[in-house]
């Protein structure tokens, strides 16, 4: 039985939402006491009423921001796998960022075959393909549990159970977890009170989610140099005046609010004289994690000031972006020593969180609006290249270039979000999910006519991802791993020799994610084989599958975007990302593929498609099909997300911003028929 949220998370007098926030169980009695550094910051002592109303009022927040999250049971699930408390002692880690022990576990694979539906074990057992019936979400989010102990998978599989026959456990589960995690938080002023009292708002959430925030204060205004041979004796003692008064203010506000702070102005970093591993700032780094791991101990947020004392013992401001990428360097190099792992408290982020007042990073194919989500590996430069936003977001390049330092350092599933100080209640989201906002994969356009929130204050997330290349020579294709990942993907047996056999013939390209841990792969068919001359070739999307040990990490989404600028996108303005194919420079061609009807994941086809029309059985199965289409996207004169069919055609209806219905004008009927004649005479490629 999952006790109440309100019976676990604290039993301490109330003071504030400090009754609900604070469970100061020591994990150790060899942590000890809060170090000297540390200085209580007083506040008053509300009547105990008036308290206890703040409280309700406080979970009858965190309860609504939980629910506006919507988590699916699979994002539940994922959250407990990484903040539900072990039942017994954690196993020994053997790098921060490798992943747990390797259990054997059902994938839940990203599929797309012109063949296959829902695949079966061996035993009988349905295996639902991505996405399964859980999530149907805007955003595919699937992680193995071998990414995770078989303690915590069993833990997390209990709470899963309890949480289908008890409507309100899951809700209660995310409420119940313990502190277990850490994330980085810069707070990138300036702000007012009422602005820098929601973002705490949103802070306070976090730690009782059991993500416990590190802090570092910074401002825009600060110019800080690390020679002290740069500035004045007076700017230098004014700039760490300034600082020690802003980190002193949020730790007073933060307390205020019922959270607990421990401020750590000038004692946790140190400055070399030359410059750092990566030869783009000076060499900064954490000499000890013991003061941080006794803050989380005692359930207090550290609220770090962006000082660092040099060879010369002298308190010296650096930038924060020095101080955070510090920060993911020892944080995850102290995970891996050995006395992190007798501790019940793992140091080691999960979350890099960006909180400005910029918003997002601004995107062209979002006419300005930030990017959903962003793939270091391949979208790291070309954002580079052709940002133009520098006047009304000139923070957003550093930001990037910090998200990517810090990645770098911390295990795969770790993410970064870079979000305005007008959206709080994203970090619960991104916290839970571990997803962005909206489907990176959805079009612009139908995220606007489906009354989604996609304004200037949508959060980016930011991912390390994988790197993604093009293949339009048959011989470049590596044969034997994309046989290892269709197989893993489907968990089908491939016929590879007339799958290859036909691949030969008719490939038109390939969209290669990484070493092949995702694939789309388009072909040419052609309506008439013997008779080519004068007729265009349809472009069918025959596989598009991702390994299940990577569904959490967005490839999925990833890859459909590079779909779509190599083929019904091709030619548009923001089709320009740097793949290793076209370039965005061509005509946008319509893209066809089928899926058995009762494929579940259906319904996230039917979301990214123009059309749907349903088939019967086709070369010689039973089973019936529909055939999906994207319209080829001509820009102004097409809406992107027109929606078109005719002659028994089932639409996928758009709809306008009042919510009304539009009118759809009929594909020409010989379109239809060709794409019906196409995909009917596909063989199946699985023995």
């Amino acid at each position: 039985m999952v006790p109440s949220p309100i019976s676990i998370i604290g039993r301490r007098k109330p003071t504030g939402h400090s009754n609900v926030l604070r469970n100061r169980t020591v994990l150790s009695s060899s942590l000890g006491q809060p170090s000297s550094y540390h200085r209580p910051i007083t506040r008053s002592v509300e009547p105990e009423d008036d308290g206890r109303a703040s409280a309700d009022k406080f979970h009858r927040d965190l309860i609504l921001s939980v629910l506006q999250a919507h988590p699916s049971v699979r994002d539940s699930r994922l959250y407990l796998k990484s903040f539900a408390p072990p039942l017994s002692s954690p196993p020994k880690r053997e790098s921060a960022c490798q992943a747990g022990p390797s259990n054997p576990s059902p994938p839940s694979a990203s599929q797309l075959d012109a063949n296959a539906g829902p695949s079966s074990s061996s035993s009988g057992t349905y295996l639902a393909p991505f996405p399964t019936w859980e999530s149907m979400p805007t955003t595919a989010t699937v992680v193995s549990p071998n990414e995770f102990s078989s303690t915590q998978a069993r833990q997390a599989d209990a709470t899963l159970t309890a949480a289908v026959t008890a409507p309100v456990s899951v809700l209660e589960s995310i409420l119940s977890v313990p502190h277990q995690h850490t994330g980085l938080v810069k707070i990138q002023g300036p702000f007012t009170d009422r602005q820098l009292g929601s973002i705490i708002d949103g802070i306070i959430y976090l730690k009782t989610l059991g993500l416990v925030p590190i802090i570092v204060v910074d401002d825009e205004r600060w110019q800080t140099n690390t020679s002290l041979s740069y500035s004045s004796p007076h700017w230098r003692e004014s700039l760490r005046s300034h600082i020690s008064h802003e980190t002193t203010r949020l730790a007073n506000m933060i307390e205020a609010r019922g959270g607990e702070t421990r401020p750590m102005p000038t004692d946790l970093f140190r400055l070399g004289d030359g410059r750092g591993p990566g030869g783009d700032g000076p060499d900064v780094w954490v000499e000890s994690v013991t003061g941080l791991r006794s803050a989380v101990a005692h359930s207090e947020i550290p609220v770090l000031s962006p000082v660092a004392i040099n060879s010369s013992c002298a308190a010296v401001c650096i930038t924060a972006d020095e101080a955070l990428k510090a920060l993911a360097a020892g944080l995850a190099a102290a995970s891996v020593d050995h006395q992190a792992n007798w501790a019940a408290i793992d140091l080691t982020p999960l979350r890099l969180m960006i909180i400005n007042r910029e918003g997002g990073i601004p995107s062209p194919a979002r006419n300005g609006h930030p990017h959903l989500s962003i793939n270091l590996a391949s979208e790291y430069e070309f954002i580079h290249q052709t940002f133009r936003w520098t006047a009304s977001h000139p923070t957003s390049l550093a930001n990037l270039k910090l998200a990517r330092a810090c990645l770098a350092k911390l295990p795969n599933e770790a993410s970064a979000l870079i979000v305005s100080h007008r959206s709080p209640k994203s970090l619960i989201a991104n916290l839970i999910t571990n997803k962005p906002a909206h489907s990176p994969s959805l079009r612009h356009a139908t995220l606007l006519n489906s009354h989604h929130d996609v304004g200037p204050a949508t959060p980016t997330l930011i991912r390390k991802g994988l790197p993604i290349r093009v293949l339009r020579e048959f011989g470049s294709v590596d044969q034997d791993k994309m046989t290892q990942l269709l197989e893993a993907s489907f968990r089908r047996r491939l016929g590879a020799q007339a799958f290859y056999g036909r691949l030969a013939r008719t490939m038109k390209f390939v969209i290669v994610a990484g070493d092949y841990q995702g694939v789309a792969v388009v072909t040419d068919e052609w309506v008439n084989e013997e008779v080519r001359e004068g007729d265009e070739p349809v472009a069918y999307l025959d596989k598009f599958a991702v390994l299940p040990s990577l569904q959490g990490e967005g490839i999925v989404d990833f890859l459909w975007g590079a779909l779509r600028d190599e083929s019904f996108g091709l030619g548009c303005p923001d089709a320009l990302n740097n793949n290793g194919g076209l370039g965005g420079q061509g005509k946008a061609m319509d893209l066809v593929w089928r899926s058995r009807m009762e494929n579940p994941v259906n319904k996230w086809y039917w979301e990214r498609s123009s059309g749907h029309h349903k088939l019967g059985p086709s070369f010689g199965s039973k089973i019936p099909f529909s055939l999906f289409w994207c319209l080829a996207d001509h820009g102004a004169h097409q809406a992107p997300n027109d929606r078109r069919g005719s002659g028994g055609a089932s639409l996928a209806p758009s709809y306008d911003r009042s919510g009304v219905k539009e009118g759809s004008d009929p594909i020409c009927s010989t379109r239809l028929k060709d794409w019906v004649t196409v995909v009917s005479k596909i063989p199946s490629c699985w023995v």
